[in-house]
């Protein structure tokens, strides 16, 4: 008795009956193992790196790679001259976690000064404890600023381009994936101006922006900021002497918080003030103000190292610098062990429904999403090979024919915004 196969190039070939289940069997055995590792593997990536390791605190890799001038946005500046944003990447090396909680950091410079390599000492010590961190250029105030409206359109013009900075990463974790960045956790800091920035990213929703003194071409492209696909907001951020320009925006549901802030800080101050450095003359709310005002919000995730000292900074010198980069790791893992909790929790944001399973000459898939997200789909034979894929824009009922599959088991595949889903199916004519 023989067994007449359809391969995918329309050759025929005729196989013995004891050979093709012999085959069939070993395939059966290579998915079931493929299939368990993945599963051990998913797990692996999330809970044991919170019970059971020091990732994210402590130091995990002994090489970081660096990816220097990344181009990320291209930007307008108060001066009118157009500028390539770039940015550099900091990633562990031979890393075996390959979806990782990523960093952004912003320089300071009160705006008019300071540059993203400043800040590649702090993204190498995180690297190391297993986080992709990334130091950004933004927009500098390039023209003369004699008023204080001139001063803040110049200043949300580099918040803006954080947030632009945000949208690349996520967007690209959310492809090809080029840094190994976990598109959910995405933190945005920085010092100084840069903790500024940050703090107007976490908190400032673009609607809000009505009542401040910016330009008609400012508002739009905070506008537009906000109508992309791919959301700006981070998980988390960590200021280092930072401020608000308006503390009602502020709200319970705002992402986390850390903050490091002296109270005798003339340059931004440590509650509401105005800077005795800037040509603003407009209250600012420091990190004294924003944490007093979070603690009306006891959900709220939240931590603050307030010194009780003059200077601007100079905290950073008070502590030992492991203490520093620790508490940093600490605050982050502790959002970060929260989110795989919740992710645990709930029900899968992509759930696989097949029917009938095994199949005929079609295979329908029910597909569940807890949020509206596009997906790519996926279906690989038993050497892992693709042999077909789509992306759908939506959750939907996928009616796929699959007459031209030999007999066998198959991997389906889907990939969404925010989950991954695999599962098997058995193909019979």
């Amino acid at each position: 008795m023989t067994i007449l196969n359809t391969k995918y190039n329309g050759k025929l070939t005729i196989l013995p009956t004891w050979k093709s289940k012999a085959i069939m069997v070993t395939r059966y055995c290579f998915w079931s193992l493929l299939f368990f590792w993945l599963s051990v593997s998913a797990l692996k990536a999330q809970s044991y790196l919170c019970e059971n390791s020091l990732r994210y605190e402590d130091y995990v890799v002994l090489k970081v790679d660096t990816i220097k001038d990344v181009f990320y946005h291209r930007s307008e500046s108060l001066g009118g001259k157009f500028r390539e944003l770039k940015m550099d990447i900091f990633k562990p090396a031979k890393d075996p976690v390959t979806r990782r909680p990523a960093i952004l950091l912003a320089h300071g410079g009160g705006f008019l000064g300071g540059r993203k390599e400043s800040l590649h000492k702090h993204c190498m010590e995180m690297a190391s404890r297993g986080y992709v961190c990334a130091t950004a250029q933004y927009r500098l105030i390039d023209t003369l600023v004699l008023n204080e409206k001139d001063y803040i359109e110049g200043a949300m013009r580099a918040v803006m381009d954080i947030a632009y900075a945000i949208q690349f990463l996520r967007s690209n974790a959310l492809a090809q994936n080029d840094f190994g960045i976990d598109p959910e956790l995405i933190f945005v800091g920085g010092f100084s101006a840069g903790a500024v920035a940050a703090l107007h990213v976490n908190f400032l929703d673009p609607n809000e922006l009505e009542s401040q003194m910016l330009s008609k071409t400012t508002r739009k492209e905070c506008l537009h900021l906000l109508s992309k696909e791919v959301s700006y907001r981070p998980t988390g951020a960590l200021s280092f002497a930072g401020a608000l320009l308006d503390s009602s925006w502020i709200d319970r549901d705002d992402p986390p918080l850390m903050s490091y802030h002296n109270t005798g800080d003339e340059v931004v101050p440590c509650g509401q003030g105005v800077s005795r450095r800037s040509i603003s003359r407009t209250d600012v709310y420091g990190s004294c103000f924003i944490h007093k005002r979070l603690e009306q919000f006891p959900e709220f995730t939240q931590r603050a190292r307030i010194f009780e000292q003059k200077g601007h900074m100079n905290f950073l010198g008070s502590i030992p610098r492991q203490q520093f980069y620790r508490d940093i790791g600490r605050f982050t893992k502790s959002v970060i062990c929260s989110h795989y909790e919740k992710r645990e929790k709930t029900k899968r944001l992509i759930d696989i429904d097949y029917l009938p399973n095994p199949q005929g000459n079609r295979l329908r898939l029910d597909i569940a999403l807890e949020e509206e997200e596009s997906f790519h789909f996926s279906l690989l034979n038993a050497d892992g090979k693709v042999v077909h894929e789509r992306q759908y824009p939506h959750a939907q009922r996928i009616l796929l024919p699959i007459s031209n599959l030999e007999n066998g088991i198959y991997l389906v595949r889907l990939v969404g915004a925010s989950d991954q889903s695999i599962g098997r199916i058995m193909v019979m004519h």
